[in-house]
């Protein structure tokens, strides 16, 4: 399943980096990619991403937070 999250606070490749990092780390996230234009976080996951689950992963980094779920799209084969 993909998600698309909306993240303030990123202003660096330093921020994309490490937002794209504490996003893998979620439970069942095969990848991450954050658009730093946009601000925009897409995560590519074998299980539905909550909110609240990029919220727990971005917790010890209040520089960074999840104002608004931007889109969701539905599941996608990642192989």
């Amino acid at each position: 399943m993909n998600a698309t999250f909306q993240v303030t606070g990123m202003t660096c490749g330093g921020c994309a980096a490490k937002v794209t990092f504490l996003c893998k780390s979620i439970e069942g996230v095969a990848d991450a990619s954050v658009d730093l234009a946009s601000g925009q976080v897409t995560i590519h996951a074998d299980r539905e991403v909550q909110m609240r689950d990029l919220e727990k992963a971005l917790a010890p980094y209040p520089k960074y937070t999840v104002s608004e779920k931007a889109v969701e799209s539905s599941a996608s084969s990642l192989k």
